[in-house]
């Protein structure tokens, strides 16, 4: 036994090193183990010892893995009844499976047997199998949310995310509860950085601004990576009752561009600096969504042909 224990532990470890990448081969290798290892410590150490206990909850783990194709963890399941049948007979009564000699044999026999096919039922009418299933794979339908949701660059929401929020925005709600603005914002000269510092300097400086925009705006504001160097920005109300007006967000966004210009990126021996413009609109003078984002981003390239490195709100 405890040779068979290394072995037993080996193994176990050596699924739980290929149980990332290969989850159901090693789920697999541990059921099966584990079945082999319970038949021969109940054979050698006898019923009294107990690890006969844990075929039961291994047979409910056979039955209900978290895998579209579990046909051969369903067999496992019925072969681990089956064993945990015969060596209740063989080694705890003693006596052959097949030998009934009264209506208590029978009626033992029958009950443990009754038992193990009940597990299977209850299995297939509540479906607990494709439960664990769903439930397992919330967390790779996460994952798969924020790679669509969130720009691995710059770790801001994406232009899709942006779109699907401002498409939830009840105009003539928001306008009631308070005003809201759209911000176009984008990075002065940026081929400029990216013809001479390279595409990895430009993705730094990215980063870097991205960064910048999310820590200086608000909690309640919504900063997206609209495409390449520019960004769309959702300034809302922080509080009830409160309107953003031109000078607020004149100031706040001011405030995002001195922190921009003063910021010196750094790549390898290069540092730089670069300057940002930004244009955007109140949802008071506005009735859709659409016409905002054509508004916003005209008044930033208002300031664009002014000189940029300037806020211009309408």
């Amino acid at each position: 036994m405890m040779f068979y224990n290394i072995v037993s532990i080996t193994v176990f470890g050596g699924a739980l090193k290929f149980l990332h990448k290969h989850q159901k081969i090693a789920l697999l290798a541990c059921c099966i183990e584990a079945t082999i290892f319970l038949t021969i410590a109940t054979i050698n150490l006898g019923w009294s010892a107990g690890f006969q206990a844990w075929f039961v909850p291994f047979i409910f783990l056979s039955i209900t893995v978290p895998f579209k194709k579990r046909g051969i963890f369903y067999a496992l399941g019925i072969i681990q009844s089956i064993i945990y049948i015969y060596l209740y007979f063989s080694t705890n009564l003693k006596i052959s499976i097949f030998q009934i000699n009264s209506i208590d044999d029978f009626l033992t026999r029958f009950n443990i047997i009754v038992a193990f096919m009940l597990i299977f039922f209850i299995e297939r009418v509540l479906q607990i199998s494709k439960a664990m299933e769903v439930i397992f794979l919330q967390k790779e339908i996460h994952e798969i949310e924020n790679i669509a949701n969130i720009d691995e660059l710059t770790g801001l929401i994406t232009r899709r995310q942006m779109n699907d929020i401002l498409n939830k925005i009840d105009m003539s709600l928001k306008k009631d509860s308070g005003n809201f603005y759209l911000i176009f914002g984008d990075i002065d000269h940026f081929k400029v950085v990216n013809d001479t510092y390279g595409h990895k300097c430009g993705d730094v400086a990215l980063a870097e601004i991205s960064a910048i925009l999310k820590n200086e705006c608000r909690s309640n504001d919504i900063v997206s990576r609209w495409g390449g160097e520019e960004f769309l920005i959702l300034l809302q109300s922080n509080r009830v009752g409160e309107k953003l007006n031109k000078n607020k967000v004149e100031k706040i966004l001011n405030r995002i561009r001195k922190k921009v210009e003063e910021k010196v990126i750094e790549y390898n021996d290069i540092k730089f600096s670069v300057t940002i413009t930004f244009g955007g609109v109140c949802s008071a003078n506005f009735s859709n969504i659409p016409n905002m984002i054509q508004a916003a981003d005209k008044q930033m390239y208002i300031g664009k042909k002014n000189g940029r490195n300037q806020v211009v709100i309408k």
